[in-house]
């Protein structure tokens, strides 16, 4: 590594350090959409547990196409 120019490992380091920060994201998302869920029907239970297994299940398009 010693004879990799700092500007490259620089910019290594920036690459790899993104991918993780974009790993977490969609993770981060669904959460705060169930989240956002919860909040809005929060006495229809069911509902809630229906909308979030089709978050899980089937991703964040089908829960969108669901709730139209």
């Amino acid at each position: 590594m010693a004879q990799i120019p700092p500007s490259a490992l620089k910019i290594t380091k920036m690459t790899v350090n993104k991918t993780y920060e974009m790993m977490n994201l969609k993770q981060a998302l669904d959460y705060n959409l169930e989240t956002a869920i919860s909040m809005f029907f929060l006495n229809q239970e069911q509902e809630i547990a229906e909308a979030g297994r089709v978050l899980r299940e089937k991703g964040l398009s089908a829960f969108l196409k669901d709730s139209k």
